[in-house]
């Protein structure tokens, strides 16, 4: 329960993941994900389900969609968009559920 900080890797090449999880032991709230202090992922959850936004290196959103998180398995559910690095809309997919 309570916030949660992650930290892998060297000086010249780190992983940083940030969140916090409830009293159940599952994750709650945003978490944030990081490559050598670059965003490239954030989750928002709402257990079982959270939004996903991918980001580009240049920091535009690479793509958006919903998951489902069950017994430590997550799965793309819905429409997932995929956005090129101007942040224009070049694919979709529809996952069966």
């Amino acid at each position: 329960m309570g916030r949660w900080k992650y930290v892998a890797g060297t000086t010249t090449e780190k992983s940083i993941i940030k969140g916090k999880y409830d009293k159940y032991g599952r994750e709650k709230g945003v978490w944030k994900y990081y490559h050598n202090d670059t965003l490239f992922r954030v989750e928002k959850y709402f257990y079982p389900y959270s939004v996903d936004i991918l980001y580009h290196k240049n920091g535009k959103i690479s793509e958006v969609g919903k998951s489902f998180t069950s017994q430590k398995k997550w799965t793309k559910i819905g429409t997932w968009y995929t956005f090129n690095e101007e942040e224009k809309l070049i694919d979709s997919i529809t996952f069966e559920n």
